[in-house]
């Protein structure tokens, strides 16, 4: 994100108009391919040709997506443990947290941004 003000603002950079307070990360989705094939499809279909040149690359996709599961309400938000962003924690103010603790206490992480990625390895030998 560029930091938008809000989540509104987010969605405008991409010509998606919602008056919205939630910004969906669409990194992990859970679907069932019987029953969201078409849903996904659609999308794919409107979207396809302005995804390839737009200027905000995956926050392009990103939007969409979260822009069309939210016009449809066909979303459930599931714990951020499911995909901890590791960089937002990080930077935040006041942050008590390292990144090993943050390791043990998510399930999937997300090192946006390639925050602290060189680390990933290290990570991995401290679960076993």
């Amino acid at each position: 994100m560029g930091w938008e003000e809000n989540a509104t603002e987010y969605y405008k950079l991409c010509d998606l108009h919602i008056n919205t307070d939630i910004v969906l990360n669409t990194g992990v989705l859970v679907l069932q391919p019987k029953i969201h094939a078409d849903f996904l499809q659609k999308i794919y279909d409107k979207y396809i040709i302005q995804s390839i040149t737009h200027y905000r690359k995956f926050h392009f996709e990103q939007s969409c997506i979260g822009y069309e599961l939210q016009t449809t309400n066909t979303y459930v938000i599931i714990d951020n443990k499911f995909n901890a962003i590791w960089g937002l924690t990080k930077f935040k103010k006041n942050n008590n947290i390292g990144l090993e603790d943050f390791f043990k206490q998510n399930y999937f992480i997300h090192f946006a941004g390639r925050v602290d990625f060189n680390k990933v390895v290290y990570l991995n030998k401290i679960n076993k």
